[in-house]
């Protein structure tokens, strides 16, 4: 299982909502804080999770495509979508 935000603020001895600033580049930290956390997230192999971000952020980069599946133009819409998506 990947290393959490937690478990960096806690190797890092910063609070989460330091580590998050740090993760997001708000610049209100001094370049010693910045690097421990940097180092803390390099020896944990710390991966932001993308969907947890979208649910705290409120928003994600998804989105759903709801048509019938009996029709061809349904079909081949779907399949010029599902390619576009992943980029």
């Amino acid at each position: 299982m990947s290393a959490t935000i937690y478990e960096v603020a806690k190797k890092s001895g910063f609070s989460i909502s330091t580590v998050s600033r740090v993760l997001n580049g708000i610049p209100l930290h001094s370049e010693t804080t910045r690097m421990r956390v940097l180092q803390a997230i390099s020896e944990l192999n710390f991966q932001p999770h993308t969907m947890a971000q979208g649910l705290a952020r409120r928003r994600n980069k998804t989105f759903t495509n709801v048509a019938p599946l009996d029709h061809a133009s349904s079909l081949q819409q779907s399949s010029v979508l599902q390619p576009e998506s992943v980029e």
